[in-house]
C-alpha cells in the first residue's frame, strides 16, 4: 500500500512538472540566458551600489522571474481611443486596408524624427529589445523610482513570444512602440499589413491604449518603412544620442558610458535617449545608466513621446516654416545696405562704453573720429528706464533661473545671441522670445570685429576677414529667424536688428560691416559686471544701488556669468521695489 501511494506521488509530482512545462513555456530573445535566480516578489532587492529599488507591485503571476500586473481596466476602457488603423475600426481584413492606404498615400514618405522641438521641460528616453526579466525589471524600477516615462519598442516576435512580458511594461504605466524588421517584407503593403496586425494585437490584447511610434529593428529607417508608416499615419522614430549598444557596454560602468557617450554636456529638453538590453552580461547595468542620467545630467524629467510631440502649446517646427515667418522680420541682414557718409552712421548708431576711447581699442578711427563716438553706454530718457542686456550663450539651468527671476519681476530684457551655440538648442532661445524679451545677434560664431595685437591693442580686419565676418553676420540673424521668427510681443517682433559685438570689440571697418548689412545699432553699455569685480551677491546689491541711474545699459555675460547672479538680481529688484525711487527695466527695443 506505502508502494502505491508513493508511485501516486511520483505520477502526480511528474504530471505537475510537464503541464508547467507546456503552460510556462516562456522565453525571452536575449542574446544570453538569464544566470539569476527568480527574485523574491515582495521584498525589494538592492543595486550593485548598494541602493534599495521599491520593486514593481506584485500580483498574481510570476513567469521568468517577473511580477505580471493584470492589465488593469483602464486601460482597457480607452482603446476605443486610439486614432491608429486596427482590424477593429476598418472593413475587411488587414491586408485590403494597407492596400487600399498604400495607394491612397501617392508614395509619400514619414519624416524621421530623432528630436522634438518644444519648451516644454522634458526628455524623451526609448528603450528596444527586451533583455532578461531581471534586467528589464531593473530598468522599470529606475523609471518608477524616477518619475519617468520611457517607450519600449517590441519586435512582432515579441508580440508572439513574449507577450507577457509586454503586457508587464504597458502595466508599469510605460508606452510601447513597435520595431520593424522590414527585411522580412517584400512589399509595402505587405509591410503595414503586418503594422497594423500588431497595432491591433497590442491593443486588444496587451492592453497598449497609447499611441503608437514605429523604429527600424536594426539600422537606419528603410524607405518601405516610412512609405508604410505615411501611409498608416505612424510617426517613425530614431534618437538624437545612443547610449546603451554593443558599442558603448564594453566600455565599462555606468559612469565611464555617461562620460565617453555624453561627456561634459546636459541632455537638453527634447532629445530622445535610445538603450538597448540585453547587450551587457550585467542585469544592472542599464538600469544604472539611466539613473545616472536622470540624476546628474539632465534638468529635466523623461515624459512620452507622443505628449511631447503632439503639444501643441509647446512643440514647433524647426526651422520654422517660412509661412510663419514675420514679414517685418524677413530679409532685413544683408550685404550692401550702407551707402554714403558711413562716419555719420557710426556715430548715430554705435553706442560705446567709457574704458574703449582710443585708437589701440578702436583701431582704424582717427583721434577726431573718435572723439564723435559715444562712449557712455546710456540712452538719455526721461521714463528711468534702464536696460539690461545678456549676451553670449547659456545652459538651461542658468538661462530659466533669469528668466523665473526676469518675469518675478515683469521684468523685459535684450538679449544678444551668439547662434551657433543656440543652434544646438533652439528651444532655450525660443522660451526666452516667448517671454517677451528682445532678441538680437551677438554673431554666428563669436567673430569679433578687430584683431587682438597686445595688451590694449587691436588692428582692423583684413580684407579676408571683412567677407568673413559679413557671411557670418547674414548667418547669425537667418539662424534667429528659424528660430523664433514668428513671434511677437506687445506689438513688436521680438527678433530686431539689434547687434553687439562680440566681447565688445570694434574696429571702423568692422563697424562698417555690421551696419552695412543692415544692423540698425551695435549696442555695448554702460557696465560689464562680470569684469567689475563683483564677487557676491551682497556686493551685486550695493553696486547696483550706488551706480544705477536712468538710462543705463547693463552688460551681463552668460557664458561666464556667476552662479549667483540670478538670485543676486532678484534680490537687488526686490528691494528696489520697496523703495520710493523706482527705475522701469524694459528692451532696448522699446526706445531703439
Amino acid at each position: 500500500m506505502n508502494g502505491l501511494k508513493k508511485q501516486l506521488r511520483v505520477t502526480l509530482l511528474l504530471s505537475i512538472v510537464c503541464i508547467a512545462a507546456l503552460t510556462g513555456g516562456f522565453y525571452l530573445r536575449s542574446k544570453r540566458v538569464p544566470t539569476t535566480k527568480p527574485l523574491p516578489v515582495s521584498v525589494p532587492y538592492q543595486t550593485q551600489n548598494g541602493v534599495s529599488l521599491t520593486p514593481i507591485p506584485a500580483t498574481t503571476t510570476l513567469v521568468a522571474g517577473v511580477n505580471i500586473t493584470p492589465v488593469p481596466t483602464s486601460l482597457v476602457a480607452n482603446l476605443s481611443n486610439a486614432q491608429q488603423v486596427t482590424l477593429s475600426s476598418v472593413t475587411g481584413n488587414a491586408n485590403a486596408k494597407a492596400v487600399s492606404l498604400v495607394e491612397a498615400n501617392q508614395n509619400r514618405s514619414a519624416n524621421i524624427l530623432s528630436h522634438v522641438y518644444t519648451i516644454q521641460k522634458g526628455i524623451m528616453l526609448t528603450f528596444q529589445g527586451l533583455g532578461t526579466a531581471e534586467e528589464l525589471r531593473n530598468v522599470l524600477n529606475v523609471l518608477t523610482e524616477t518619475g519617468s516615462v520611457g517607450t519600449f519598442f517590441v519586435s512582432m516576435e515579441d508580440l508572439e513570444k513574449n507577450a507577457d512580458l509586454v503586457t508587464y511594461i504597458a502595466s508599469a504605466g510605460q508606452a510601447v512602440g513597435l520595431a520593424v524588421n522590414t527585411g522580412r517584407y517584400l512589399t509595402t503593403e505587405d509591410l503595414l499589413s503586418a503594422i497594423i496586425e500588431a497595432e491591433n494585437t497590442l491593443r486588444t490584447k496587451i492592453g497598449f491604449s497609447g499611441r503608437l511610434c514605429l523604429r527600424q529593428l536594426t539600422g537606419s529607417p528603410s524607405t518601405m518603412l516610412r512609405l508604410a508608416a505615411s501611409a498608416g499615419g505612424y510617426t517613425v522614430l530614431s534618437q538624437t544620442r545612443t547610449i546603451v549598444t554593443d558599442a558603448t557596454v564594453s566600455l565599462g560602468s555606468a559612469s565611464q558610458i555617461c562620460s565617453s557617450v555624453i561627456g561634459n554636456s546636459m541632455i537638453g529638453r527634447g532629445e530622445i535617449l535610445h538603450f538597448e538590453l540585453g547587450r551587457t552580461s550585467s542585469d544592472l547595468l542599464v538600469s544604472n545608466v539611466v539613473r545616472l542620467i536622470m540624476n546628474s545630467y539632465t534638468t529635466f524629467p523623461a515624459l512620452g513621446i507622443y505628449d511631447m510631440m503632439t503639444n501643441t502649446q509647446y512643440a514647433y517646427d524647426y526651422p520654422i516654416p517660412a509661412s510663419s515667418v514675420l514679414s517685418s522680420v524677413k530679409g532685413k541682414i544683408r550685404a550692401g545696405q550702407l551707402t554714403g557718409d558711413t562716419m555719420a552712421v557710426i556715430e548715430r548708431r554705435y553706442i560705446g562704453i567709457d574704458w574703449m576711447k582710443s585708437k589701440g581699442f578702436l583701431p582704424g578711427f582717427t583721434d577726431d573720429e573718435i572723439r564723435r563716438l559715444d562712449r557712455t553706454g546710456v540712452i538719455k530718457n526721461d521714463r528711468d528706464m534702464v536696460f539690461l542686456t545678456f549676451d553670449g550663450w547659456g545652459t538651461d539651468e542658468r538661462v530659466e533661473a533669469l528668466l523665473d527671476v526676469l518675469k518675478k519681476h515683469s521684468v523685459k530684457a535684450t538679449f544678444f545671441i551668439r547662434t551657433a551655440d543656440a543652434a544646438r538648442n533652439p528651444s532655450l532661445l525660443r522660451e526666452i522670445g516667448l517671454a517677451g524679451h528682445t532678441i538680437g545677434s551677438n554673431t554666428h560664431t563669436g567673430f569679433s570685429l578687430a584683431n587682438y595685437k597686445a595688451k590694449n591693442t587691436f588692428t582692423e580686419l583684413t580684407s579676408a576677414q571683412i567677407k568673413e565676418l559679413r557671411e557670418d553676420l547674414v548667418k547669425s540673424y537667418d539662424t534667429l529667424v528659424n528660430i523664433v521668427g514668428d513671434l511677437s510681443s506687445g506689438g513688436r517682433p521680438v527678433l530686431s536688428t539689434l547687434f553687439r559685438p562680440y566681447l565688445l570689440a570694434a574696429s571702423k571697418n568692422g563697424l562698417e560691416t555690421v551696419f552695412g548689412c543692415g544692423f540698425t545699432y551695435s549696442v555695448s553699455g554702460y557696465f560689464t559686471f562680470e569684469y567689475s569685480g563683483v564677487k557676491s551677491a551682497e556686493n551685486f546689491v550695493s553696486t547696483l544701488n550706488m551706480k544705477i541711474k536712468s538710462g543705463q545699459i547693463y552688460i551681463f555675460h552668460l557664458d561666464d556669468m556667476p552662479e549667483f547672479m540670478p538670485g543676486a538680481l532678484d534680490s537687488y529688484l526686490t528691494k528696489m521695489e520697496g523703495q520710493r525711487k523706482q527705475y522701469r527695466f524694459v528692451s532696448l527695443a522699446e526706445v531703439l
